[in-house]
Formats: C-alpha cells, sequence, structure tokens
C-alpha cells in the first residue's frame, strides 16, 4: 500500500528523484546534525514517544536552561516528502526557537515504505508524538494548554493534519483517533507541501509514490486532501513563508486562499530572491541563520506569543 507495485526499478527511480530535488534538506542534516548544544539550553535526545521500538518513533527535546515556566510547547515535524528525512535535518532551527523561550519538541516518524507504512500511518506516528510532549510538558517545564505546532515542506501539512486532529473532528473520525487533548493556538509553516492534487510534474510524483489512485478514493485520504477538508474552519492562526525559488510557492497561495476561504487568521512573508538572494525550499528551517530565516523565525514566534493570549492574529501577506 502507498508506492506503486509496478516494479522496484520505477519505485527507486522515484525515490531518488524527489530525494534529490530535495538536495538542500539533505544537505543540512550533516551540518545540522553536528550543532553544538548553545549553553542557554538544556536537551534530553532520542526519547522513544511510542514504546515498540521503531527508530522511527524518536524525538529531541530542547528548553531554555533556568527559565521560569511553564513555557509554550512547540512540536516540530521535519520535511522529506513523506519518504525521506530525519529530525537532524532541523535540529540547529529547534535550538533557536528554544533560545526564544518555548520547548521545542523535534520528532522523527516512520517513512512509506510500500509495505507496512502508509500516508494515514505517519499522521498518526505525528499525533502520537504530539499527544506524548503534552503527557510529558510537566517535566519539562512546558505548557501543554500552550501548544503550537511548526513544520518544514511535507512537515508542514503533517503541522496542519495535526491541528485539525486536536481541534477538528473530521479527521479523527476518519482516521479513528481520539481527538488530542490539547487544542492547538497556532502552527507555523515553512514552505509548506499543502496541495497533494496539484497538477505538476513534481507533485504528480510525490503523488504517485506516498499513496496508489484506490487509496485516493477512500474516507481517510479524502479527509487528507486539504481542499476537500470541510474542516478548515477549525485551524487555528497560521504561518507561512516561502520565496519565489521555492517549488511550493504556487500552493503557498492556494493554500492562502483556502484559509481565507475559511476565515481561518493568518499570515504570509513572501521572500523576493532578486533583493535576498537565493532562497530554496525550506530555507527558513534548514538555513536557519540566514537573515531572511532569522526574520521568518521571528515573525512565526511573534504569531506564536500573541496565540498565548485571546488576541486574534490578522490575516497578511507580506513580499520582502
Amino acid at each position: 500500500k502507498g508506492i506503486p507495485s509496478s516494479g522496484g526499478r520505477r519505485t527507486g527511480f522515484i525515490r531518488r528523484l524527489i530525494i534529490e530535488q530535495t538536495s538542500d534538506l539533505a544537505r543540512s542534516i550533516g551540518s545540522q546534525h553536528a550543532a553544538d548544544l548553545p549553553d542557554a539550553l538544556d536537551c534530553r535526545e532520542d526519547l522513544p514517544y511510542l514504546d515498540d521500538g521503531d527508530p522511527g518513533h524518536r524525538l529531541d527535546i530542547y528548553w531554555p536552561r533556568d527559565a521560569a515556566g511553564p513555557l509554550p510547547t512547540v512540536v516540530h515535524f521535519h520535511g522529506g516528502a513523506f519518504i525521506s528525512g530525519t529530525r537532524t535535518a532541523t535540529r540547529h532551527y529547534c535550538h533557536l526557537l528554544a533560545q526564544r523561550g518555548f520547548v521545542v519538541f523535534n520528532v522523527d516518524f516512520r517513512h512509506i515504505d510500500g509495505k507496512k507504512v502508509a500516508l494515514p500511518d505517519i499522521v498518526r506516528d505525528c499525533a502520537a508524538a504530539t499527544r506524548w510532549a503534552e503527557e510529558h510538558a510537566a517535566e519539562y517545564g512546558s505548557d501543554p494548554q500552550q501548544l503550537f505546532l511548526s513544520g518544514t515542506s511535507s512537515g508542514a501539512l503533517l503541522a496542519t493534519w495535526c491541528a485539525l486532529l486536536a481541534n477538528g473532528d473530521r479527521l479523527p473520525l476518519a482516521l479513528g483517533l481520539e481527538p488530542l487533548p490539547c487544542r492547538v493556538r497556532a502552527i507555523g509553516c515553512h514552505s509548506g507541501l499543502f496541495d497533494l492534487n496539484r497538477n505538476s510534474f513534481r507533485m504528480r510524483i510525490v503523488r504517485s509514490t506516498i499513496m496508489s489512485r484506490k487509496d485516493r478514493q477512500t474516507p481517510e485520504y479524502q479527509a487528507l486532501f486539504l481542499e476537500s477538508n470541510h474542516d478548515l474552519r477549525a485551524l487555528p492562526p497560521v504561518f507561512m513563508d516561502t520565496s519565489d525559488q521555492d517549488f511550493t510557492e504556487k500552493m503557498i497561495y492556494w493554500f492562502d486562499e483556502q484559509l481565507t476561504n475559511n476565515c481561518v487568521p493568518h499570515r504570509l512573508m513572501v521572500f523576493d530572491t532578486e533583493a535576498n538572494g537565493k532562497l530554496n525550499h525550506g530555507f527558513a528551517a534548514i538555513k536557519p541563520d540566514l537573515p531572511e530565516s532569522t526574520r521568518a523565525i521571528s515573525a512565526m514566534g511573534l504569531l506564536f506569543r500573541e496565540n498565548l493570549s485571546s488576541s486574534p492574529a490578522s490575516s497578511s501577506t507580506k513580499t520582502v
């Protein structure tokens, strides 16, 4: 289930192509894996959030040392088109979030393998990790009632689905899951891979790799397509960023329109690379020290802070 069975060579080619097309994500893994923990932070790493021994069910936690808590909670999901990637790709990004006064849970999950793991299973993994973060929040000075989600590329879509699992009704029913205990207050999406039905060459490759045509007709998958999920009004405020060098730019504009139509407060930052230099897909999380990334992360953090209280976020688009 998931990857079509018409030949291992074709599947291998598709997998390699997707990984090559997200090469910035792959190259970032080594540098962020080696990122030193800042002196101002504490951490716990490689903790299981499900006791099944699967290496895909582990997470890292970063929080400010000696900070007066409880602090807001951020659960972060990496990218990789659901078939690759690791939490180490965004380790430094998570350090920077923690330095801004959040307790950050950096999550791994299983990949679609065409055998045991399909797309809904990954969503269930991320829901389990979010539930674990809520249940263990007090151990790390974290407040589960101040819950935020963030994600890069396909991880941004996972964050959106987990917000619907927490705040909505349709997706928990479709996936046979209990709603998450705490409402999500806002989500941050870097280069979000939102439109799984987009008719582009790249997305046709992704789609054929992560689901079959038969899968797409099932209630589970139909509930995952954002344009057919009639529960989008349940989403909390959303922050998004992209650039004109980002292959997901058009689908982010598409999701911006979906949010507007469903009256979801949101903010979008669009970086013009003529003014800012080349900013590839996922730049804010995989190259978080860039000045443009710092601006995007700061804007996301501001939206999160605004939603610690009941003050509503406004909807806006800013090109910089």
